[in-house]
């Protein structure tokens, strides 16, 4: 690396690079912490105690070291350079001049767009964050919860309606439900009819 090569100001790579491999904890007005008790625990399993004891002062990263390495507060080099070999991160990319896109904000905005409304466990699991995170990532990028809500009708009286089907038919709309992460066969049913309505309106409007 060039002698330039140093600090980068008002973000760090290796932060963002923890982040990306699911250590990231969604909070809400503070965007992502990084989960330092299971990042300490791997780090012990990998190098071992002592070594991460003689480095980082204790087997535990706690919260305050981990925004001392963030904000580049740390004078010795050793625990970046271990960080980053951890993360097998190269330090082209540690100190580049561009700064490493949140994989989860950039997911969660992908799903946002899609036309189906999808349950809530779903997509965490696919984020790879808790349930409860969601609503503070949802908060932190301004965009509303598109996860399964209970329908909003003017007329709040709601319709029943049985249907008679093959077992191949249930088990195909089961297989939907649980292929794109519909909470319940009746979501899977009211995108069907919105898809529907959707093509019919073309059709009108054509």
């Amino acid at each position: 690396m060039p002698l330039e090569a140093g600090p980068t100001d008002g973000y760090n790579n290796l932060y963002e690079g923890l982040l990306n491999a699911g250590y990231g904890l969604a909070r809400k007005d503070m965007y992502y912490s990084v989960d330092y008790k299971r990042l300490s625990m791997n780090l012990c399993d990998r190098y071992g105690e002592e070594f991460i004891s003689h480095h980082f002062g204790s087997i535990v990263l706690g919260a305050a070291l981990i925004g001392q390495i963030r904000r580049w507060q740390k004078k010795s080099p050793e625990q970046y350079a271990i960080l980053s070999m951890f993360l097998n991160q190269e330090p082209e990319t540690t100190f580049s001049h561009t700064r490493i896109q949140n994989n989860t904000d950039r997911q969660f905005i992908e799903m946002s767009k899609s036309k189906i409304i999808r349950s809530k466990k779903f997509v965490a699991e696919n984020l790879g964050v808790k349930e409860t995170h969601l609503d503070n990532i949802s908060h932190n990028l301004g965009i509303k919860p598109f996860w399964e809500q209970k329908p909003k009708t003017e007329n709040p009286k709601s319709y029943k309606l049985a249907l008679n089907l093959t077992k191949s038919e249930w088990d195909y709309i089961n297989g939907c439900v649980n292929q794109y992460g519909f909470s319940s066969a009746s979501g899977f049913i009211r995108y069907c009819v919105d898809e529907m309505k959707d093509r019919t309106d073309g059709i009108t409007a054509s």
